[in-house]
């Protein structure tokens, strides 16, 4: 009953806020110390002719980041507030919210890339047009995962428009920090209001790492993480996922995002917040020296003569790019390698260069990589490992966050073209049984099953699969 009587009381609330009356719009923008972004957002928002009021509010920067706010002040409506001392963001939202007198808010942060006026309409539209009460945009970037956080992400970005009516009845506290997008969308569900997320496949923002470096960067991730996922609790999280993401139906991906949120929950309540520091600063360290070891290693390949691969080729399929790459590049295959979960050992090791190299060094070989943008998210090695005619894939696999978007199609489709080139009349590939989703698809592509090799676990037999080209 008490949602029934939530919907009529909108639905009058619609005739009062009638847009053709004319609802006013205020973009309220939070900054603190963006001097090298924020001009970008102000040249989209200051030619916006929507926006009724532009409010800045400087939470204490101590950079440039007035100086380049009052250049557009002078010449556009825009109103610039500002912090003595930094308070937070959740503080100097509702400073920007409390100053203004429009209807509608609209919340941006200070160093979005590539936003646009159709973004911007993507945002308001289903608000002043009563279809939502609360719309948030999903930018591309909160789609590529840090540590697996960013998918998580996707429903408390910072872009976001609703009614000031709705927005004052909340209790936010002004040290919220950055709950306060989870704050938000805990009252909005739990009161029924209309909650959706709008992917923007061309809105990034500029990640902590990039302003900090990657060890503070990451470290600030991973405090932030732990802060909503306290402050939502399991249940809360997965109900914002259900009632918000308008498109997120990676299921594994979002399961896997939260193992590994409370996973790391339980380290911090292992140990201190120096210890922690200590183990992302060891994490970045050691993938940055896997890399660089792996490119020393193949240059030293190369330069021995045990390079047969050939030049790069590309080959554009839907929104899945494939490339061939050569033996000096296979820092890319590892660097996909480490996001694959099957492919590491009982301690959680991964592959390494030398893997690779030596299992496919002197024979014929090839060495594919399929992306996603320009985004790495599947590898195929394959080989001529039985000098019979055929080609053995050797090593396949697809990022967890990419699955289920036909990038293991699309190269097994070049790989089939490619072989077919070099005259081999097979491609021959070889799973376990534990390993249902490879074996799936391989069967569903056309490979028949030709023999298979026992283990001691059952789950662990070795099942050779063949197809003719």
């Amino acid at each position: 009953m008490a949602k029934v009587a939530r919907e009529i009381k909108r639905d009058f609330e619609d005739i009062d806020r009638d847009t053709s009356c004319g609802a006013r719009i205020a973009c309220v923008i939070p900054a603190f110390n963006e001097e090298k972004n924020i001009r970008a957002v102000l040249e989209v928002v200051s030619g916006y002719d929507r926006f009724d009021e532009i409010i800045i509010v400087d939470d204490g920067s101590v950079d440039g980041t007035c100086d380049i706010v009052l250049e557009y002040s002078g010449r556009f409506r825009i109103k610039l507030l500002k912090h003595e001392v930094n308070k937070g963001k959740t503080a100097a939202v509702l400073t920007g919210i409390d100053a203004s007198s429009s209807d509608v808010i609209v919340m941006l942060d200070a160093d979005l890339i590539n936003l646009t006026h159709e973004n911007l309409d993507k945002l308001i539209d289903p608000i002043v047009n009563r279809e939502l009460d609360l719309a948030i945009l999903d930018r591309e970037g909160d789609r590529r995962t840090i540590f697996g956080f960013s998918n998580c992400a996707r429903f408390f970005g910072g872009e976001r428009a609703f009614w000031k009516k709705d927005f004052v009845q909340i209790d936010i506290p002004e040290d919220g920090g950055f709950l306060l997008e989870i704050i938000m969308n805990l009252h909005y569900i739990e009161n029924g209001f209309r909650i959706k997320s709008i992917h923007c496949p061309n809105l990034y923002t500029v990640h902590q790492f990039k302003k900090f470096g990657k060890v503070k960067g990451y470290t600030n991730y991973l405090k932030t993480s732990l802060k909503i996922v306290r402050e939502s609790g399991l249940m809360n999280f997965m109900s914002q996922a259900r009632a918000i993401e308008s498109d997120h139906n990676d299921k594994k991906v979002f399961e896997e995002t939260l193992k590994k949120l409370y996973g790391l929950k339980e380290l911090q309540e292992k140990f201190s917040s120096e210890e922690m520091f200590e183990f992302i600063s060891v994490k970045v360290r050691n993938s940055r020296d896997r890399v660089r070891k792996a490119q020393l290693l193949a240059k030293e390949k190369l330069a021995n003569g045990k390079n047969v691969a050939k030049s790069k080729v590309f080959s554009f399929v839907g929104n899945v790019v494939v490339k061939e790459i050569a033996c000096e590049n296979i820092s890319f295959v590892i660097a996909i390698n480490d996001n694959i979960p099957e492919f590491e050992g009982e301690l959680g090791e991964k592959y390494s260069a030398e893997y690779f190299l030596d299992r496919i060094s002197g024979k014929a070989s090839v060495i594919l990589i399929g992306s996603i943008g320009f985004v790495d998210a599947g590898y195929i090695v394959a080989y001529d490992k039985y000098s019979d005619g055929s080609i053995y894939c050797w090593m396949a696999g697809v990022d967890i966050k990419f699955r289920r978007r036909s990038v293991l199609k699309n190269m097994m489709n070049y790989l089939f073209t490619w072989a077919e080139a070099n005259g081999y009349s097979k491609v021959t590939i070889k799973t376990r049984n534990n390993r249902r989703e490879m074996l799936r698809f391989l069967v569903k592509y056309g490979f028949n099953i030709c023999g298979f090799k026992a283990k001691e676990d059952i789950l662990e037999n070795r099942i050779l699969l063949e197809m003719s080209i």
